[in-house]
């Protein structure tokens, strides 16, 4: 798994610089065009893929007794989900604020790319020798504290080592907990336990986004980034009452 997100890391790299280079040049629609495109050809390889996993009918009925026994996974995807969903959208916000310029943003973004690479092989390799769960707590508190951090972040200095140090706790993080997610999934029915696992991510995400909508009302933008910021930091300590 470790591998696998090595090489998903190596297009982060390349492409948010390609991607700040051509903002800066050719606008939105240009960009979005390409990206258009470039989504199409991925997805017609996708769907000449072979299906490999044993297809069989989905099963309703076996979901309330799951439900009982997954019910902290989805717990903790929920956190997850919305830790991943408030950082992607908040954090961008706010260094746009300090550093307005597309093309600076994406070198910074490709820089922190790398750094997640190099985390993401150590995770791997350290998730393989210990407990997950241990190393899930460890990796979330750090990711926690460094999140919060950033919001001291005031130039460009500052917002790259913010943005590579919460970068590569991210993919530290995340490697167990996509091991867990694998480990728990291949104990039950995939789909269906993919179905409540999913329904656990939208509930909690959704109510954590709409608090935080409310709260940016009363607000002051700067204020309103700030505490989403750290709230979306301190929610992923919550994701680790994932079964072990």
């Amino acid at each position: 798994m470790g591998y696998i997100n090595v090489l998903s890391s190596a297009t982060s790299i390349i492409g948010p610089a390609i991607g700040g280079y051509f903002i800066s040049q050719a606008g939105f629609l240009g960009t979005a065009v390409w990206t258009f495109v470039l989504i199409v050809g991925a997805a017609l390889v996708l769907l000449r893929t072979p299906e490999a996993s044993h297809i069989r009918p989905f099963q309703w009925r076996s979901m309330p007794s799951m439900l009982r026994r997954i019910w902290p996974d989805l717990v903790g995807n929920g956190f997850f989900n919305f830790q991943f969903i408030t950082a992607g959208a908040v954090w961008p916000l706010f260094i746009f604020l300090i550093i307005p310029s597309y093309f600076s943003l994406g070198l910074i973004q490709a820089a922190s790319a790398f750094a997640g690479m190099i985390a993401f092989h150590a995770s791997g390799t350290l998730t393989d020798k210990f407990r997950n769960k241990a190393l899930l707590l460890w990796s979330s508190i750090v990711y926690a504290l460094i999140a919060s951090a950033r919001v001291l972040a005031y130039n460009i200095p500052t917002v790259s080592a913010a943005n590579i140090a919460s970068s590569a706790s991210g993919s530290f993080q995340l490697i167990p907990w996509s091991t867990l997610f694998y480990k728990h999934m291949d104990e039950e029915h995939r789909a269906e336990y993919c179905v409540l696992f999913e329904m656990g991510a939208a509930l909690i995400s959704a109510i954590g986004i709409g608090a935080l909508a409310a709260l940016a009302a009363l607000l002051p933008m700067h204020q309103a980034l700030v505490v989403a910021i750290v709230v979306s930091g301190a929610a992923g300590l919550a994701i680790n009452v994932v079964r072990k």
